[in-house]
């Protein structure tokens, strides 16, 4: 038979963990995947203020004034650009030493393969095209409207282009 002291020993260690350590935990164990979509949705989802998107759009040359429901005849940047931008994202993705920074660079990654299909018809990764609808739609949970309808668009024009 066990020691009744030990478990007795036990119960107390766990009696200190308080209701919002036991929440975390829980949260932590729910968690579908550590992949970077994942981490970019949690550290925006987070922001109640929308400020962090519009230096984002900043950051690629998006003028305020685009008027997302015409991408494809006002698409801002060539398919050269966009692809010159995705890269440029995707090496910053891989230099970022901050999480902050990881997650401006994979979302602007995310928006600018975004951008090549709503206003260019074009796929521009060799990534696989069913993992980027349901990233689209992922990410669109955090951007704020109209990017949000954009980006649920863009998941929805890459099952035509395929």
């Amino acid at each position: 038979m066990p020691n009744q002291d030990a478990n007795a020993d036990r119960i107390r260690e766990h009696e200190a963990f308080n209701d919002s350590t036991l929440t975390d935990l829980l949260q932590c164990s729910l968690e579908p995947s550590s992949s970077p979509v994942h981490h970019l949705v949690s550290h925006y989802r987070d922001k109640s203020q929308t400020d962090w998107f519009d230096r984002i759009l900043v950051d690629l040359s998006i003028p305020s004034s685009l008027d997302v429901a015409c991408f494809g005849e006002t698409c801002p940047h060539s398919l050269e650009t966009l692809t010159s931008l995705k890269q440029k994202c995707k090496s910053a993705f891989q230099l970022a030493d901050e999480p902050g920074l990881k997650c401006d660079a994979l979302l602007k990654y995310y928006l600018a393969i975004a951008m090549a299909i709503m206003g260019h018809g074009r796929f521009i990764t060799s990534r696989d095209r069913a993992e980027f609808e349901m990233i689209f739609v992922e990410v669109a949970e955090i951007t704020p409207t109209p990017w949000n309808a954009f980006l649920r668009e863009a998941a929805l024009k890459l099952c035509e282009l395929a």
